[in-house]
């Protein structure tokens, strides 16, 4: 993968926000999720103030 990002999954997450924002004016906080090794969306929440309140775990075994 290379590093030639355009910003789209910030400016996604950004305008959501602001959407969001504009229709729930008295919204106190937002819940966001992704995989731990989506490290570039990661760095979005991390840029965007989001923290890390709870860790899920999935696991998958063929039968």
């Amino acid at each position: 993968m290379t590093s030639c990002g355009h910003r789209l999954g910030l400016a996604v997450k950004v305008a959501n926000q602001e959407a969001l924002a504009g229709r729930f004016p008295d919204l106190a906080w937002i819940i966001t999720g992704n995989a731990d090794v989506n490290h570039h969306m990661n760095a979005i929440n991390d840029r965007l103030g989001f923290r890390v309140v709870e860790r899920c775990l999935e696991a998958e075994k063929a039968i």
